[in-house]
């Protein structure tokens, strides 16, 4: 796991937590002065959300923190990542992960216009039925799996 909190209790929390969970931390990096991000999520009966974010010390990660976990990179087959982190981030490490051989697998959210860029580096797309991306070219789609959840595989351009 690759991210950026804040130097503060929800930080603290969730790092110790993921390791109590037996999760690497060793790549979430701490930025003094700006707090962990957090959400308010609202489940609706029927299963819709709504979600609000305040994005924190996530949205302060940068290419070079992604360089900082390269090991993270090396000793990984797959990266899943999504867009609480500024989007050239995600392009970068994208990039990053398509050029060292991994497959790369994009939730996109929350929602923001896909990128030709963030789509070439994307293996598959994870989303969620009722709230398709209409940015994505439908054309590129091979294969999905259906349910709640829905991964599609992207051709190459």
């Amino acid at each position: 796991m690759v991210e950026k909190v804040g130097q503060d209790e929800f930080g603290k929390t969730l790092k110790s937590s993921l390791k109590n969970d037996g999760v690497n931390v060793d790549y979430i990096f701490e930025k003094e002065g700006i707090p962990t991000g957090v959400a308010a999520i609202i489940v609706e009966k029927s299963g819709n959300n709504a979600i609000t974010v305040a994005s924190g010390a996530n949205f302060e990660l940068v290419e070079e923190d992604i360089e900082r976990a390269e090991i993270a990179f090396e000793n990984a087959d797959i990266m899943l990542v999504q867009f609480e982190t500024p989007m050239s981030t995600v392009s970068y490490a994208l990039r990053k992960a398509k050029k060292m051989g991994l497959r790369t697998i994009l939730n996109p959210a929350p929602r923001f216009k896909l990128s030709d860029d963030i789509l070439n580096h994307t293996t598959s797309l994870r989303q969620k039925k009722q709230s398709w991306n209409s940015s994505l070219d439908t054309k590129r789609i091979i294969s999905m799996k259906s349910g709640k959840q829905h991964l599609f595989c992207l051709k190459k351009e």
